[in-house]
């Protein structure tokens, strides 16, 4: 796969969707934009099942739907990812329109392998920090992420801007995006958008990709193979605002 690191204006620029080869570099390899910061170690899963005497991994799954309930068709969204997510063995918790508060979120996400969020992601620009809306008028931000100490492997958000930075706007703040700070938090992959986000074309984007992903390896090639295939099946849709953020 080819390994982009941008740093401050660059950071806007979609370099997997720029022209190479008769196509886009996308269609030739797997692209994914790195921060450039120490790779997490293999860390240990969320706990431990003991099954006929034995010890087997128990792998965790949070996934968040709809928080302010206007958005209708990330539900059918969050009903793919989950059906994949279980079907390879996760235990799963699922957390809809006023049930995801933060506190609900804040006490679940320490303790997931896999972190999926469908709904409204929002970065405000010039000296802030990018944030995850939630039930009642709560939301999630970067900073608070950073805090927590630990998070999950693997993150895919489904949302505006959760991918967007102050520095990727060309501007001299410090505003830091909701993915950079679950990668700097410990995450190995997080799938975010830099734009706004269509729910409605969206969907069928994330449930391809649950698809062909098999809830263990690396992110990179299934994403790549999504990704094209929305992007021949939707002409108009803004598939270039997706990418894969890792360390």
């Amino acid at each position: 796969k080819i390994r982009v690191l941008p740093h401050r204006e660059l950071r806007g620029v979609d370099f997997h969707a720029l022209s190479f080869d008769g196509d886009v570099l996308l269609a030739a390899k797997p692209v994914v934009y790195g921060l450039d910061v120490e790779r997490p170690s293999s860390r240990p899963t969320a706990g431990t099942k003991r099954t006929a005497g034995t010890k087997e991994t128990l792998r965790r799954a949070l996934v968040v739907a709809n928080p302010k309930e206007n958005l209708p068709f990330t539900i059918a969204e969050a009903d793919a990812a989950e059906k994949a997510i279980q079907a390879w063995g996760f235990e799963t918790t699922r957390l809809d329109g006023s049930a995801a508060t933060s506190g609900a979120v804040g006490e679940q996400l320490p303790n997931a392998d896999l972190f999926h969020f469908s709904g409204h992601g929002r970065f405000a620009g010039v000296d802030s920090e990018g944030t995850l809306l939630l039930a009642q008028d709560q939301r999630v931000s970067a900073g608070v992420i950073l805090s927590r100490g630990r998070a999950p492997r693997w993150v895919v958000l489904s949302s505006c801007d959760t991918g967007r930075s102050e520095r990727a706007q060309g501007g001299g703040g410090s505003g830091l995006s909701v993915a950079d700070a679950f990668v700097l938090a410990g995450a190995h992959a997080v799938i975010a958008s830099v734009r706004a986000v269509d729910d409605q074309k969206a969907q069928g984007l994330f449930a391809d990709f649950y698809h062909r992903w098999d809830g263990q390896s690396d992110l990179a090639v299934p994403f790549q193979q999504a990704l094209l295939a929305w992007r021949k099946a939707n002409r108009n849709a803004d598939w270039q605002s997706f990418r894969i953020i890792e360390p």
